[in-house]
């Protein structure tokens, strides 16, 4: 009897230790805010997807509304987390947060880490983040704007991705989560939205010396 109810004991602490870095990895919120009026919109197959020559290993995330893609909703940090003043991708490394010149693959980007542990990407962003590397974030401080800066061929959208250092983290169940839970995608002000528009520069265009990127 003594050996059963030390096996369970056993059972119990195992299990707590295997599920706790899963639920504290969770997603916190959506990392786009939904004006009104509006939906998100993102599916299940895009992490898989195969594109110029590579798995894709992220969801692509549009606002729409009647029927069209938003160039202009805010994106958010999802998790509290730092900017990353570098990022290690293969063999080459790239900044944390594009500032001068874009990347030819994702545009205007930033890289973060979360308190999760957790590597998040933002890419496509309509023009550079106001963030700077080292910089701290909490759960839905302003990273950007959704845009179509990169290799985008098609609608506006958000490129999310998610790392460890293990490998990559496929988004979709739990951004579904955030939605189904009362969590609902955040809907702002659309008037807060434009004031950070507005303090934010719009940089000169420039084609030459741009980074790779995924």
């Amino acid at each position: 009897m003594k050996l059963r109810a030390l096996g369970s004991v056993a059972s119990l602490v195992i299990t707590f230790v295997v599920l706790a870095p899963e639920a504290a990895s969770a997603l916190d919120r959506f990392p786009i805010v939904v004006p009104a009026g509006a939906r998100a919109a993102f599916d299940s197959g895009s992490f898989t997807q195969v594109r110029q020559g590579g798995v894709h290993h992220a969801v692509d995330i549009s606002v729409m509304r009647e029927g069209r893609a938003l160039e202009g909703p805010e994106v958010v940090a999802p998790v509290a987390g730092r900017v990353l003043r570098e990022w290690q991708y293969g063999r080459d490394r790239f900044p944390g947060v594009t500032r001068d010149v874009p990347s030819a693959r994702g545009g205007w980007y930033v890289w973060m880490r979360g308190v999760d542990g957790r590597f998040y990407y933002f890419a496509h962003l309509m023009r550079p983040s106001p963030l700077t590397p080292g910089q701290e974030v909490r759960a839905g401080d302003h990273i950007g704007f959704v845009g179509r800066s990169g290799n985008v061929q098609g609608r506006p959208h958000l490129h999310f991705a998610i790392r460890t250092t293990r490998g990559v983290v496929d988004p979709y169940p739990e951004l579904r989560a955030v939605v189904a839970s009362a969590q609902e995608p955040v809907v702002r002000s659309a008037s807060v939205a434009s004031v950070i528009a507005a303090a934010v520069p719009r940089p000169s265009s420039n084609a030459n010396g741009r980074r790779r990127d995924d």
